[in-house]
């Protein structure tokens, strides 16, 4: 199987920090295997779904996104909409825009 790099990168990274606790939310909790930590909350759940998003979101400091689908706009929004109502003010989003050359011309030179 193959580990994201967020496993080998940014997430291990951000636990470097003595003061860092993660929330993960996934589709797939199971996805996370690498993670294995007691400062790492893994959350199960659905971009799609407030409700979840609500539940992972309440009490964070900052969301980062690291999601990748067709549907991406409306996850995103549905994360920021949730993120306002929590009162949640600081958002990373890692994306690779431009893959399908849906960026325009001089992005994708």
């Amino acid at each position: 199987m193959q580990v994201d790099t967020h496993f080998n990168g940014l997430f291990p990274r951000l636990l470097e920090q003595d003061d860092v606790q993660l929330t993960l939310f996934s589709r797939k909790r199971k996805q996370f295997y690498p993670l294995e930590n007691k400062r790492v909350y893994l959350f199960e759940g659905n971009a799609n779904n407030v409700e979840d998003l609500k539940k992972a979101i309440e009490g964070q400091d900052i969301v980062i996104s690291t999601m990748s689908d067709m549907d991406l706009d409306i996850k995103t929004n549905n994360i920021v909409r949730t993120m306002q109502e929590l009162g949640v003010q600081r958002f990373i989003t890692i994306s690779a825009g431009g893959i399908y050359k849906e960026l325009l011309q001089a992005f994708n030179e």
